[in-house]
């Protein structure tokens, strides 16, 4: 544990023991910006996979627990903690319970504490019903029961709640969502940000096609793409295809089975995947590689406006993307004008056609990339997140 010693600064404390690392990330950096101490409270699995990347200093806190540690233990020491650090406001990037004891220990923290819940999972939040899923035959998973039972209990205790958006001050239907249940802030966090201005290369010697994220049936339709190469016509061009995430259930492994299928089709590895999670070295190398990101979510899959992380990845990487058109949640978002989308797999396909053969333009997309530049400009959305912390922190004071 490292105590802060704070000299009038606001203080944050970013919780995670259970997120994906790049939130973890994302988070430090932009509150590091904003000039703000930070804490980090992390499970030891996250603290390894977030240490080279982000830099503590003196100033910051750190406190990191075993994976397998009591969560009695936990909440105990955090407790002593926030009791001499006091936190402005305290980020749980990601909320889960794991039984009604743990509930309550949160409960004791979140009424005690001014805490910022990320509410990403509609079913979770806001279903009617427990999710059911199933893990094997006929077996009940308990997890997304109990979590959907903690999250009804805590919701209208948290003191503020945010939602994964890539826009400020956004329109996002799960914030609106949020806001017909309470009054409360909702903010709009980024999971990810572009680091630098938006210009992807166009001038590559043949596409590298990367499909980020778990392979999974629930989000996207995987069969769409592999439907197009699996034409043994299309041994005729260069091409490559990373699935960089890894197989969930028997969808997966289908995904999987037919990749090996269109690679005997094709007399080469065209297509590379991973069985096992992705580390993060093995994603930057496959998005600093890849010339086009696809993104083949399913029409409400990602419910509400809930994000998809290729978005994200579009700007951090620099890379084309290519989107579902039902994905978006308005027409008018300035993020599609630098995309290339599609409303069918007819339509797909004749853009997979035109890019292979080396005929797509780029022209219209490629005039919009400065002003898409500079709205998603890395210091104005820290300067405006700034401004909606510290409006939020002196308002409670």
């Amino acid at each position: 544990m490292i105590q802060i010693t704070r000299k009038g600064s606001i203080h944050i404390v970013i919780f995670a023991l259970h997120s994906e690392e790049e939130s973890v990330i994302t988070l430090f950096k932009i509150f590091k910006q904003c000039n703000y101490f930070v804490t980090l409270i992390l499970s030891k699995r996250l603290w390894g996979l977030v240490q080279e990347t982000i830099a503590i200093q003196k100033d910051d806190g750190l406190l990191v627990f075993d994976n397998n540690t009591p969560f009695r233990q936990v909440f105990n020491e955090c407790n002593d903690f926030l009791e001499k650090n006091v936190a402005d406001l305290i980020i749980f990037s990601e909320f889960a319970s794991c039984g009604i004891r743990e509930t309550i220990l949160y409960l004791k923290l979140i009424k005690k504490h001014s805490v910022c819940v990320g509410v990403f999972d509609y079913d979770s939040w806001f279903a009617r019903l427990p999710p059911i899923r199933f893990n094997g035959w006929k077996i009940i998973k308990r997890s997304p029961i109990v979590t959907w039972l903690s999250c009804r209990i805590t919701f209208k205790h948290f003191s503020a709640y945010f939602v994964s958006e890539i826009h400020r001050n956004s329109q996002n239907p799960f914030k609106e969502l949020i806001r017909r249940r309470t009054n409360k802030k909702v903010f709009d966090f980024p999971f990810k940000l572009m680091e630098d201005s938006y210009r992807p290369n166009l001038d590559y010697e043949f596409p590298r096609f990367v499909i980020p994220g778990k392979i999974e049936k629930e989000r996207r339709d995987y069969f769409s793409i592999l439907n197009f190469f699996s034409n043994p016509s299309r041994r005729d061009y260069q091409w490559k295809l990373i699935l960089c995430g890894r197989p969930i259930g028997s969808y997966g492994e289908k995904v999987l089975k037919e990749s090996d299928r269109i690679n005997d089709l094709m007399g080469e590895k065209r297509i590379e995947y991973f069985k096992e999670y992705v580390s993060k070295c093995d994603f930057d190398a496959a998005m600093t590689t890849a010339t086009h990101i696809l993104a083949p979510v399913k029409k409400g899959g990602y419910k509400f406006g809930k994000d998809s992380g290729a978005l994200y990845d579009v700007f951090k990487y620099n890379k084309i993307g290519i989107f579902d058109d039902s994905y978006f949640y308005d027409n008018s978002l300035i993020e599609k004008n630098v995309l290339i989308t599609f409303k069918n797999r007819q339509e797909l396909h004749s853009i997979f056609d035109s890019i292979i053969g080396g005929s797509f333009s780029y022209e219209q997309i490629q005039n919009e990339f400065e002003s898409v530049s500079s709205y998603f400009n890395k210091n104005k959305f820290t300067a405006y997140l700034k401004n909606e912390i510290d409006t939020y922190v002196h308002m409670r004071v």
